[in-house]
């Protein structure tokens, strides 16, 4: 199967789990969020729990690096 393929599987999963937590954005919300600072290399890649923690919290509740960026 391809990556793309695989990519929209993880996108869907990722979703499902954090709409069983109440999330109601939509999947181009989360695929944009998900592609966000992908090619930086200095980035940590996201556990689905950490993003899910993150989507689900209130800007001011996030480490002071994010909260600094949800305002945009």
């Amino acid at each position: 199967m391809g990556s793309a393929w695989r990519r929209r599987s993880t996108v869907t999963r990722i979703l499902a789990e954090i709409r069983e937590q109440r999330y109601t954005g939509s999947a181009t919300l989360l695929v944009r969020y998900i592609n966000q600072g992908r090619a930086d290399p200095e980035r940590v890649a996201l556990s689905p729990r950490r993003l899910v923690s993150w989507l689900m919290s209130r800007p001011a509740d996030l480490p002071d690096q994010l909260a600094a960026t949800s305002t945009t």
